[in-house]
């Protein structure tokens, strides 16, 4: 093991970086970690009790309950059973031979699609405005790993116009819930979408969840703007604001904006927090509608304002109790 202290700031991911502050502010003691995947914590609180934890995983959490609510295609049985409203979702067949009946069915009930894998973060393997059926195959395939199959799903497409929130839940009560805006870029009167697009990613933009809001995939930029009816050579003007990608996943290049939420969301979204059994949970609507629940989700929120670290605050006050 090594001291977490002296792991440079630019190796730990925002989540780590804001616990690592709000620790030290709040006076733990031996605070260490082990490299994995995530980091795994083992710290001292300041009345002596030592506790183990993941980034944003407490080790009360259920196992059940975190592999139920990562499997995509199981999150949305269980919310269905519960009568909450969601995209219609289906699980393609581990039978590729399968496929084209599935897709086709499913395109006569939803002009548009996403494809996304089961078992994913981030937005990565996430295919949306899909129309046809050659295109769907394509990101299924794009989805599978060939050494195993942990399934691939296929959604309705929800329209461009609501507003994507992510609201989080600590010890299954609301503690915030920000906005996840698309990845955007602003015109100059001067250079076309293509070339904002790689001056952003060369000037304001970095590896993901590392500080800079992560850098634009051109090559799904250039396909949600052609699909969308968008030129990218076009010449944006001054102050125009050109959305350049379809998922508003950080990961993907969005941003995130603090916001608040209607007493019915926050209410569904600490009804949602129980029935996973999970006491630290991410619950993202779109619209009024549940799209996807998260076991393990990131607490910091680079809004640029003083509540970014309140959820990450939020978290350790329930470290400090348990």
């Amino acid at each position: 093991m090594e001291d977490f202290f002296e792991i440079p700031e630019e190796e730990l991911r925002h989540t780590s970086r804001a616990l690592r502050r709000v620790l030290l502010k709040r006076g733990w003691n031996d605070v260490r970690v082990v490299r994995d995947e995530h980091m795994l914590y083992f710290a001292t609180r300041p009345d002596g009790k030592k506790i183990r934890f993941e980034t944003s995983t407490p080790s009360q959490m259920s196992l059940f309950a975190a592999k139920l609510a990562n499997s995509k295609i199981a999150s949305y049985f269980l919310l269905e059973q519960e009568g909450i409203k969601q995209p219609e979702t289906i699980w393609l067949d581990e039978d590729e031979g399968k496929w084209a009946k599935q897709i086709e069915d499913f395109l006569t009930r939803h002009p548009l699609i996403v494809i996304k894998p089961n078992y994913g973060a981030h937005g990565f393997g996430v295919k949306t405005d899909i129309s046809s059926l050659d295109e769907a195959i394509d990101a299924a395939h794009h989805c599978t790993d060939k050494a195993r199959y942990d399934g691939v799903i296929m959604q309705e497409q929800l329209s461009d116009d609501a507003m994507e929130i992510r609201v989080i839940c600590v010890d299954y009560k609301v503690v915030g819930a920000y906005e996840r805006v698309p990845a955007k870029v602003a015109g100059d009167g001067e250079h076309n979408i293509l070339e904002l697009i790689e001056f952003e990613n060369r000037e304001l933009r970095g590896e993901a969840y590392k500080g800079k809001p992560t850098r634009i995939d051109v090559d799904e930029a250039k396909r949600y703007l052609e699909n969308s009816g968008v030129d990218i050579r076009r010449v944006p003007a001054v102050g125009e604001k050109v959305r350049v990608m379809k998922v508003c996943n950080v990961g993907m290049g969005g941003t995130m904006r603090h916001v608040e939420i209607s007493d019915e969301q926050a209410i569904l979204a600490e009804r949602i927090a129980r029935i996973f059994d999970l006491p630290v949970i991410g619950v993202d609507f779109y619209g009024d509608e549940v799209i996807e629940v998260n076991a393990s989700p990131a607490l910091y929120c680079p809004t640029g304002d003083e509540w970014a670290d309140e959820c990450v605050e939020r978290y350790v006050d329930y470290l400090e109790k348990i």
